[in-house]
């Protein structure tokens, strides 16, 4: 099953992602992942990136569609992949369908997970995160068990960038860019609203389930 997943940031689009992957036996692909593999790898492309960055650029649309081109060939994604964040703009996913043409495949199912403002707002700003394992941990939805992490520690951090005002204009970025990929598969009749607000991720997951249960087994 090839799907591709959105969601604003602290919407869980993540940890469903991973959800996904583990229920259908397939990859989740993030760019991000690829991007530092990559780099980490040493690759022709993971030079090219190093040096992009490196100079405060940001990596062309091209260089992503071949990077993507690549892993979609690797033999893991033969049963199908969860694409999580990706593709970002119009030209992105023209480019992907170009691709995935030239594969002989399609996308199957587009998720969206919906989240209200208010409440993603709290997810974000009250975030922690472990600063020796990496956890994360919510002092609303989530808290750390006696304000320690499961790990031991008591080094629980919170992003410096994690403030509302940041946080609104981040969400408000995201939905000024997600507006038109929205229509371009809800014209396509591939796009499905998963509203999660107020929902824990296991209740989101059994949505998310109910949303491609017909299409997983086809």
């Amino acid at each position: 099953m090839e799907l591709i997943l959105f969601g604003a940031p602290g919407s869980g689009k993540g940890t469903q992602a991973k959800k996904i992957a583990a229920w259908l036996g397939i990859p989740q692909i993030s760019t991000g992942d690829i991007l530092r593999g990559e780099i980490q790898k040493g690759s022709s492309i993971g030079l090219q990136v190093k040096e992009i960055l490196a100079g405060g650029n940001l990596v062309s649309d091209a260089l992503v569609i071949e990077m993507i081109r690549a892993r979609l060939a690797e033999e893991d994604c033969q049963k199908g992949f969860v694409l999580d964040g990706f593709p970002r703009t119009e030209a992105q996913a023209t480019a992907l369908d170009l691709l995935l043409e030239e594969m002989g495949r399609s996308i199957q199912c587009v998720l969206s997970l919906d989240v209200s403002e208010e409440e993603l707002v709290a997810r974000i700003t009250k975030r922690q995160t472990c600063g020796k394992c990496g956890a994360i941990y919510n002092t609303q939805f989530s808290p750390a068990p006696n304000g320690r992490c499961t790990c031991g520690s008591d080094d629980l951090r919170v992003r410096a960038d994690d403030n509302e005002e940041t946080v609104r204009n981040r969400l408000q970025n995201y939905a000024e860019s997600s507006e038109i990929l929205i229509k371009v598969y809800e014209k396509k009749n591939l796009l499905s609203h998963i509203e999660s607000t107020g929902l824990t991720p296991d209740q989101v997951f059994t949505k998310v389930r109910e949303a491609l249960g017909h299409i997983a087994h086809e």
